[in-house]
């Protein structure tokens, strides 16, 4: 399944892109593990996951995924 990974903030920066299209299986997939071996980079940096706007690193049964986002920590109150 391809989907949509969208990067925010120092991710971003670190990354050097803003968004990608990654063809993942997610019936095998530990997410965060897969994301820190494509992108060794996110292994120092503090972040949260977001599957189809909802926090999370599980994915939802018997859901088509259109986007994942990750966010670093947000400042303010």
């Amino acid at each position: 399944m391809k989907i949509k990974f969208t990067y925010f903030g120092l991710i971003s920066d670190a990354l050097q892109c803003s968004s990608e299209e990654i063809d993942v299986d997610i019936d095998k997939l530990k997410l965060r593990f897969f994301l820190e071996e494509i992108h060794p980079e996110l292994k120092t940096i503090n972040y949260k996951i977001a599957i189809d706007a909802e926090l999370r690193e599980d994915f939802p049964k018997d859901k088509t995924i259109q986007e994942i986002a990750l966010l670093p920590p947000f400042a303010g109150g």
